[in-house]
């Protein structure tokens, strides 16, 4: 880990937000999701890219389109609202934040996307979400 990584993290928690307003300056507390990728995260967190002349915001990793919502709340509780059917769901949604993309696109393996991530996470966390 970098010095410039070490001093993103030790602000906010996480690496890859190096776009974190200076002190005394307004948070601001909308999260982008991906709309074609599994990625969410903190609206500091985005990359841009020039397209015809504008720059759009999009996925730090594949470079796609994302959406966004207000705070981060609004993500996570449709998640926790999941634990229902799934235990465990919403601790799974929020392993998964600023982690490096995977394609929903059937063709690059989207339809199995989620899978992957799920077994990705019962390996680092040594236990399953029943």
């Amino acid at each position: 880990m970098n010095r410039q990584q070490r001093r993103a993290q030790s602000r906010n928690g996480q690496i890859g937000e190096p776009n974190l307003p200076k002190p005394g300056q307004a948070i601001d507390t909308r999260i982008v999701y991906g709309a074609g990728c599994t990625y969410w995260g903190s609206i500091y967190s985005i990359k841009t890219i020039n397209m015809n002349g504008w720059p759009m915001p999009c996925c730090p990793h594949c470079h796609g389109l994302l959406s966004e919502l207000p705070t981060e709340a609004d993500y996570l509780n449709p998640a926790d609202e999941h634990e229902a059917v799934i235990p465990g769901y919403g601790g799974f949604v929020r392993w998964n934040k600023g982690r490096k993309c995977l394609s929903l696109h059937p063709d690059q393996g989207g339809d199995t996307a989620f899978e992957r991530l799920r077994a990705e996470y019962e390996a680092e966390r040594g236990a399953g979400m029943s």
